[in-house]
């Protein structure tokens, strides 16, 4: 079933510590850090921060453990996507965007798909395409 109400989620979910200084917000992408291995804020400018790995249904502050959904489906009332538009890691820090990235040197990574215009498939994509 999908997310009926705001702010709510179902899927594959995993516990995992944050090591993203600048704290992980509510429904900010994430990505594992290529050193510390925990997670940090996704961003398709950097090829180490490029590969998103899901989505924090809640915010994580610095060095404590929270939820990361993996794969599954997820509401924000707030969201307003094109139902059916895929959905990509964006060059925004932590945020998603129904545009893939143009600029030289971005990574391309589709992360879900539109199920409404507030709920989103999350199942992100392994492979990474570096724009030229």
């Amino acid at each position: 079933l999908l997310p009926s109400t705001d702010h709510t989620y179902s899927g594959l979910s995993a516990q995992m510590l944050c090591g993203d200084s600048g704290n992980i917000a509510a429904f900010d992408l994430v990505c594992i850090h290529t050193t510390t291995g925990e997670v940090v804020r996704a961003d398709a400018s950097a090829v180490g921060t490029a590969r998103a790995i899901g989505i924090a249904p809640a915010a994580i502050s610095d060095t404590a453990t929270g939820t990361v959904l993996l794969q599954g489906f997820i509401r924000d009332d707030s969201w307003n996507w094109t139902t059916g538009g895929v959905i990509y890691t964006s060059e925004t820090t932590g945020a998603l965007t129904q545009t893939a990235p143009t600029t030289d040197g971005a990574f391309v990574q589709v992360v879900g798909i539109a199920l409404s215009p507030d709920v989103a498939y999350i199942n992100p994509s392994l492979d990474i395409i570096e724009h030229a």
